[in-house]
């Protein structure tokens, strides 16, 4: 039988050096995880935008239809940007503050 009297000496995770600065910001690596999913899944789309494209607008030469998909596609683009933005600074706010964070521990270390 295994013995696992090494886990008995880890009380928390909090003894463990930097796993603090791990849950000072855990909310916000979950939100850049849920921005980053969510731009990703956005842009996904377009595979599936161009296929009616060429299908429903451009083989039928239906122009309303055509429109609309240019629309779509270009509402899709924005939205995906504006995910990326906004997962762009907040890796940024969350990278200077860890920085900060870690110089700081340094110092007082």
């Amino acid at each position: 039988m295994a013995s696992f009297s090494f886990l008995k000496k880890i009380k928390s995770f909090s003894n463990i050096p930097y796993i603090r600065l791990f849950y000072l910001y855990r909310g916000q690596v979950f939100a850049l995880f849920l921005l980053s999913l969510f731009s990703s899944s956005w842009l996904l789309a377009a595979p599936y935008i161009s296929s009616l494209f060429i299908d429903k607008a451009f083989l039928n030469k239906d122009i309303g239809n055509f429109l609309n998909y240019i629309f779509l596609s270009a509402v899709l683009f924005l939205i995906s940007i504006l995910f990326k933005t906004g997962e762009d600074i907040l890796k940024n706010k969350v990278a200077v503050k860890l920085k900060f964070d870690l110089t700081n521990k340094r110092i007082a270390a």
